[in-house]
C-alpha cells in the first residue's frame, strides 16, 4: 500500500481534517472578496493553483492514469470524465479574477473561464 493512500486512511479515521487557507470560506463572495489567481496567459501557472485547491490535507486527489483522470474518494480511486473535471474548472476559475497589467497600471478582472480561457 502507497504512503498516500495509508496517510488518507490516516486522516480519514481520525476526522482532523482541517480545510487549508486557500479553500473556501462561510462568507459569500463579493467583488472584494474574490480569490486571485494567474492570468489566463498563464495556463501552467493556473493550473498548479487549480490542483492546490483540489488537494486537500496534503492528499493528491487527482492523478492523470491511462489516458484519463482518477480522483481519490475516500477509500479508493474513480475515474472521473473530461466533462466533470471541466466543470470543476469552471465553477472555480468562475469564482476568481486575475490581475492584468495595462499601460494605467494593474486592473483586476474577472476570469470568466471558456474554451478558450
Amino acid at each position: 500500500m502507497s504512503d498516500e493512500v495509508e496517510r488518507g486512511r490516516e486522516i480519514v479515521a481520525s476526522g482532523k481534517y482541517e480545510p487549508r487557507d486557500d479553500e473556501g470560506s462561510d462568507e459569500p463572495l463579493t467583488d472584494s472578496n474574490r480569490p486571485i489567481y494567474p492570468s489566463p496567459a498563464a495556463p501552467y501557472r493556473v493550473a498548479v493553483k487549480l490542483y492546490g485547491v483540489y488537494t486537500k490535507g496534503g492528499l493528491l486527489p487527482l492523478r492523470a492514469w491511462r489516458g484519463g483522470w482518477m480522483r481519490w474518494d475516500t477509500t479508493h480511486w474513480i475515474e472521473i470524465n473530461n466533462a466533470e473535471l471541466r466543470e470543476y474548472v469552471y465553477n472555480v476559475l468562475d469564482q476568481v479574477d486575475f490581475e492584468h497589467e495595462t499601460k494605467d497600471g494593474i486592473e483586476v478582472k474577472h476570469w470568466n473561464p471558456s474554451r478558450l480561457r
